[in-house]
């Protein structure tokens, strides 16, 4: 047998036709109008079996007396390529239009085409891929599987005469065409799917790079190896996308200078391939400058190194700016604030107690320069060290302390005395303490005099005290012995009334000494007395007399 030019012409028309008539079919299936899956692998199962008719019809010559229609192969195609599904119901529509044909061949035709869908649903079945891709050796095997299944009946269903003529007729035909014809359909189908595959990825990706761009809070825009803006995914402030596309990214930055700065590492990135990131700021009409951090990667074409241009995210830092300059600015007040102040600051290192900065009062109030302060330990402060050991554990523990008292000493050794309050923050995202350390020599002086005056002044009132008591207790004495000596009982009345006046003068007096406060008096305790001292003056017979005290305090 001979496989002529016109056996490869027939046979690529052929396959032509099938390649436009599946490409069209599946493109309306699965793109145009998005059918559901079973009716598409019923659909596929029909296509196959009309190109299947078709070639029946057309058939390909090998030789003389010798044809070639592919119809096993299409079968066997479309079970093993598209769903079981769809070999059956190609199957059945090919044996139908086999059997409207007619002649002796109906029975082996047949079961042919039984048996090709048979062999291709085995071969969907232990593929795992989905979608189905078949190597060339496969569609090889599968190909020489379809033509022998189909020769396998012939000695069956025929006498051995006509077997044998029927054998030696198609077998080799078979053996050649069969896996030559199914490998180039193959590939074809391979082709078509892995282009699908690809359409598919495609859309997905362009799907989540839409989702990104829509919802992602920072600007992306795409730009093409002239630095122009392709793509923006919402507009700048004052102006709209459409104005973006088309002009140069680095034109909206502020000032020329930067402007170059900005185009270099753009085309740095085109040129090297490496991503790279800088902050600018943007002018827009009609709008105040606004801050952008931006990143910049090249983009690179799918399956090739070469870059077609680049993917800028631009984030906006305005409002992060705009809160650093306020920061800044209110740091700029405190640090006046803080070197202004009177009293003595110093900021220090919990850890390991070295100052880490300083005002100028602190270095006037303990004779260190700043340089020297800058970390020199706190403790040198200290001529109490191991009480201000104890203090900076109580900052760690409470957060801050407060001591009245404390000595110090400066750098010639003079000790002085100071009130120190410690507290603990955070400063730069790093734990440190500080302190405000007061001067207190000159107060402490004061309280010394004070104290020192009001002891004398205490001492003089004490010995006042004393001698008023004893005077009154003498005089009264006196009155005592006086109105005990007269008979004439009018005198000593009034003798008795005078001794009852000193009394009561003395216990205003001795009342008043034992008070805290001069402004008020026990009254009780001065009633008691007094009461007392009548009983006593009178010579009043207890027993006769009782004498009870309602008095509050």
């Amino acid at each position: 047998m001979n496989i002529n030019i016109k056996f490869l012409t027939e046979l690529l028309q052929h396959i032509g036709i099938f390649f436009l008539l599946v490409y069209i079919f599946r493109y309306l299936l699965s793109a145009k109008y998005k059918v559901p899956p079973k009716t598409q692998n019923i659909l596929n199962g029909i296509l196959f079996a009309v190109i299947a008719g078709i070639g029946m019809i057309s058939r390909i010559e090998l030789g003389e007396g010798q044809y070639v229609d592919g119809r096993i192969i299409l079968v066997g195609i479309s079970a093993a390529y598209i769903h079981p599904i769809a070999g059956v119901v190609s199957a059945l529509l090919v044996s139908m239009f086999r059997i409207s044909m007619g002649g002796v061949g109906v029975p082996i035709g047949v079961i042919g085409i039984c048996g090709g869908a048979l062999v291709g649903v085995l071969f969907y079945k232990s593929n795992k891929s989905i979608p189905k891709i078949y190597s060339p050796l496969v569609l090889l095997i599968l190909g020489l599987l379809l033509t022998l299944q189909a020769q396998v009946w012939i000695p069956i269903l025929y006498p051995w005469d006509i077997a044998i003529n029927l054998i030696k007729k198609v077998s080799l035909a078979g053996i050649i065409s069969y896996p030559l014809g199914t490998l180039l359909i193959g590939l074809i189908l391979n082709t078509l799917i892995q282009f699908e595959k690809r359409a598919v990825a495609l859309k997905e990706s362009e799907a989540r790079w839409r989702s990104l761009t829509e919802t992602s809070p920072d600007h992306i825009l795409t730009l093409d190896t002239d630095l122009k803006i392709q793509f923006a995914n919402f507009a700048a402030p004052g102006l709209t996308v459409k104005e973006l596309i088309g002009t140069p990214l680095y034109q909206y930055v502020e000032g020329k200078e930067k402007q170059s700065g900005v185009k270099v590492i753009l085309e740095s990135v085109l040129n090297t391939g490496k991503q790279k990131s800088y902050e600018t700021v943007y002018n827009t009409p009609g709008s105040e400058p606004m801050y952008y951090e931006s990143s910049v990667v090249p983009r690179v074409l799918e399956g090739s190194k070469d870059i077609i241009g680049l993917t800028v995210s631009s984030r906006n830092i305005s409002d992060r700016k705009n809160s650093e300059k306020k920061l800044l600015e209110s740091e700029e007040k405190y640090r006046i604030l803080f070197q202004r102040e009177s009293d003595a600051i110093f900021i220090y290192d919990p850890d390991t107690t070295n100052i880490l900065d300083a005002n100028e009062a602190t270095s006037k109030m303990y004779g260190y320069n700043h340089d020297e302060l800058i970390s020199m330990s706190c403790l040198k402060f200290s001529a109490e060290v191991k009480e201000s050991t104890s203090a900076i554990d109580k900052i760690r523990g409470n957060g801050e302390i407060n001591v009245p008292i404390r000595l110090h000493q400066k750098k010639d050794g003079t000790i002085f005395p100071v009130e120190i309050a410690g507290y603990s923050l955070l400063l730069h995202k790093k734990n440190v303490m500080f302190a405000v350390s007061k001067d207190i020599t000159e107060r402490k002086k004061a309280e010394d005099q004070i104290k020192a005056s009001l002891f004398e002044k205490e001492t003089l009132l004490h010995e006042i005290h004393h001698r008023v008591k004893n005077n009154m207790q003498v005089i009264n004495s006196l009155l005592k012995l006086q109105a005990n000596s007269i008979q004439d009982n009018q005198i000593k009345d009034v003798l008795k009334d005078s001794q009852s006046r000193v009394y009561a003068m003395s216990a205003v007096h001795e009342t008043l000494h034992g008070s805290e406060k001069l402004s008020e008096i026990d009254l009780k305790s001065y009633l008691s007395k007094i009461t007392t001292a009548v009983f006593q003056t009178y010579s009043t017979d207890y027993r006769k007399v009782k004498l009870r005290g309602d008095v509050e305090n």
